[in-house]
């Protein structure tokens, strides 16, 4: 057994997050074990399903070669090519630097934190930096044998850690994603200014730069709401919506802003921008929590583009599986999504005790489940993607913007 050591300065430190440490530990965890495990909607291992690894491929800039890191399950070691240079190290050792590299991880602090134990380690694999290239949605990408055809396959994965905070499945993007509603009925402009007032009130920080006299302003405002809209801070798009209808206000979805995602929507199911449209005002504004799965059942109910199936329930859920699935595997909202699955394997997650589970596109019942009972909205940055304001549009009708974002939870237990 030797090591080869490429040139990267041993004085260089390496920082990074929990989810990019996650990535190297899920590389290293992987060739320990020379094989992945499939999961089921609970994250547990289906320890019956299981794929052997041939090769992991790993590239950190896209003009290099790849490394590969080739697994010889029958004498516990691994084969690692590159740089014109080989070596060759035990899946025990593999095993142990894995498993400090968990507890490491584990005990990080901070947004991003060095991990210097592992470096000499990394540089025996060739490894300059933490994370590889990701090639649009995938991190790692693993050549496996399928049992069942009894054949190797070259697949991506997207990686998704559970050891550090919430990972994010869809991303807003301002306009890019904002949906727009028409506020229906002659609402005054006094009542506008009251609602950003509100808004503004909600939002204010510590650090603000409002004048003494705006401050006044936005106080007065919330002093004025009644005792049970106060209480619902920071939520301020629930008292918007309260307070239009109490005043005889309506809300009437107008339309995808951005037409690329309206079209990738409309690619999905003709009426899915209208679902979406639908699950954005529940999540904002009815107060129902932030499952996705519970609210797309709750959308079920009332039946909004009218599909009058005997079980809308499953047809509800299936539309939102597929966009699920969509975002999770390959499109990319302002870009037109030519159907092309760039994360073709699908997804690896590293679990709070260091186990790695799969769903595999093959298996895409097991993956649309995992991904249906295992996320949830939650509300973006609405200075940024310019919802956090009611406004008048050129026709003079005025409108609010929404905006989707959904991470995925770590409790099992509906949020």
């Amino acid at each position: 057994m030797f090591f080869f050591f490429p040139d990267f300065g041993e004085n260089v430190v390496l920082n990074a997050n929990k989810g990019e440490w996650s990535e190297l530990y899920t590389h290293l965890r992987l060739l320990a074990d020379g094989k992945v495990y499939s999961g089921d909607e609970n994250y547990n291992k289906i320890a019956e399903d299981s794929f052997p690894i041939i090769k992991i491929m790993r590239r950190e800039k896209r003009d290099e070669d790849d490394t590969i890191y080739v697994v010889d399950s029958a004498k516990r070691q691994i084969l690692v090519q590159g740089d014109r240079k080989e070596s060759i190290i035990s899946q025990d050792q593999f095993s142990s630097m894995a498993d400090l590299l968990l507890q490491e991880i584990k005990a990080g602090t901070g947004s991003s934190f060095p991990l210097p134990d592992i470096q000499d380690f990394m540089r025996a694999l060739n490894m300059h930096g933490v994370k590889a290239s990701s090639i649009d949605k995938q991190d790692i990408r693993l050549i496996l044998h399928d049992m069942r055809v009894d054949r190797n396959r070259e697949m991506g994965f997207s990686i998704k850690s559970r050891l550090g905070g919430k990972s994010t499945l869809f991303n807003s993007n301002g306009d890019g994603t904002n949906f727009r509603y028409r506020i229906v009925g002659d609402i005054t402009d006094e009542q506008i200014s009251y609602l950003n007032l509100i808004s503004r009130y909600f939002r204010r920080k510590k650090n603000h730069q409002y004048s003494e006299e705006e401050v006044a302003e936005q106080d007065a405002a919330f002093m004025s709401l009644p005792e049970e809209y106060q209480n619902r801070k920071p939520a301020f798009f629930s008292v918007w919506f309260s307070l239009l209808e109490d005043w005889g206000y309506k809300l009437e979805y107008d339309g995808v802003i951005n037409d690329v995602f309206k079209c990738n929507l409309r690619n999905i199911d003709s009426h899915f921008h209208k679902v979406l449209s639908e699950c954005l005002v529940r999540y904002y504004g009815h107060r129902i929590g932030s499952s996705v799965k519970n609210i797309i059942d709750n959308v079920a109910e009332s039946d909004p583009v009218g599909i009058e199936c005997e079980d809308r329930k499953f047809w509800y859920e299936l539309v939102m599986k597929r966009f699920l699935i969509i975002v999770a595997l390959g499109m990319k909202p302002n870009t037109p999504w030519d159907g092309v699955y760039s994360a073709n394997g699908g997804y690896l997650v590293v679990k709070e005790d260091g186990d790695i589970v799969c769903y595999h596109f093959y298996d895409r019942n097991q993956l649309e489940n995992y991904l249906l009972n295992n996320t949830a909205f939650e509300t973006p940055s609405t200075s940024r993607h310019n919802t956090s304001k009611v406004y008048r549009g050129e026709d003079g009708n005025a409108y609010i913007n929404l905006n989707p974002q959904i991470r995925f939870i770590h409790s099992l237990q509906n949020e």
